[in-house]
């Protein structure tokens, strides 16, 4: 579905139209782009998903209609390697050639953007439905436990993220945040 014009005019409940930084497909996860009117691909792992492509776009400046995460009905998102139904669903890293897929939250120590729990068993470049939830930080999933670990980042983040509780991995401390500047960083003792 096509928007005629990209200030947030609505077709259904929770959608939005945009206007893209770059070529967008559909079902892909969206970050703010460069404005208010804009959408892009994630740049960085520390950038929160606004919402899911619903129609995509060929070219940068084109209307594109947006899912807002957190928002409405299931959505369906693009996946970049494997999932089991109830696996949690996160972007994939936008260092790899999957910019704007989804993948299983890994078990390896990072911090993670929770977009939504997969609703079936998926397959590499499957589309999937996504019981979707608003975007949370978390750390790595333990399936066998099936809770999540404490956000890790390498060393100190550059950019402030949440205030919370997250592990430092270069310098093995706990840390909190207690608001949004990096000076407000203190260790917790043991």
């Amino acid at each position: 579905m096509a928007y005629t014009n990209t200030r947030a005019k609505q077709s259904q409940d929770g959608e939005i139209g945009k206007l893209a930084d770059e070529e967008m497909e559909r079902f892909r996860i969206a970050v703010p782009g460069s404005d208010d009117d804009h959408v892009a691909y994630p740049d960085a792992t520390t950038e929160r998903p606004l919402g899911i492509t619903v129609d995509g776009c060929e070219a940068a400046e084109e209307a594109v209609a947006l899912a807002l995460l957190g928002r409405g009905d299931t959505k369906v998102v693009k996946l970049n390697g494997s999932c089991t139904k109830d696996d949690p669903i996160c972007p994939e890293d936008p260092n790899t050639d999957a910019t704007g897929k989804a993948r299983e939250i890994p078990t390896t120590p990072g911090a993670y953007w929770l977009i939504g729990f997969a609703l079936e068993d998926g397959a590499d470049e499957q589309e999937i439905g996504l019981d979707d939830c608003r975007p949370t930080l978390v750390g790595a999933w333990d399936p066998d436990n099936r809770q999540f670990a404490v956000p890790a980042f390498e060393g100190d983040p550059t950019t402030p993220l949440e205030s919370g509780l997250w592990y430092d991995i270069t310098n093995d401390k706990y840390r909190v945040r207690n608001g949004t500047a990096l000076a407000t960083i203190q260790v917790v003792e043991d």
